[in-house]
């Protein structure tokens, strides 16, 4: 599913081993472009306005990233399998992600659990 190379369980992986590990999942995981606002530094009196531009990626944003790397893991981790290893089996009886969130990290838990094939439940506020 992902030709990235994971990240190794045993230490902490660097940004860009993420990153990787993420574009490899969905290319919406690529990085953002940044947007020039001319006409809103002009109106604020600055040299330049420039807004990074979320909007392409699946989830609709960059939070989205941390939740699902995490979860992958956590299901990995469970399995005792590689994420790489766990995206190619998808095996049988994982255990769910569980969280609380109303928003992105929500969507993110969800996220993790689709791409290797484990349910999530995600507990909303009253």
């Amino acid at each position: 599913m992902t030709d990235a190379v994971p990240p190794s369980p045993r230490r902490d992986p660097s940004p860009e081993t993420i990153a990787a590990f993420l574009r490899g999942l969905d290319p919406a995981y690529a990085p953002t472009p940044l947007r020039r606002l001319p006409a809103l530094a002009r109106r604020l009196g600055v040299a330049q306005v420039l807004a990074k531009d979320e909007t392409g990626r699946t989830l609709g944003s960059f939070k989205s990233l941390g939740g699902t790397y995490a979860g992958l893991n956590a299901l990995a981790r469970a399995a005792g399998l590689s994420p790489a290893d766990l995206l190619a089996a998808r095996p049988a009886g994982q255990p769910a992600l569980v969280c609380a969130s109303d928003g992105n990290h929500g969507l993110a838990v969800a996220a993790a659990a689709r791409f290797a094939g484990a349910a999530a439940r995600v507990f909303l506020h009253a």
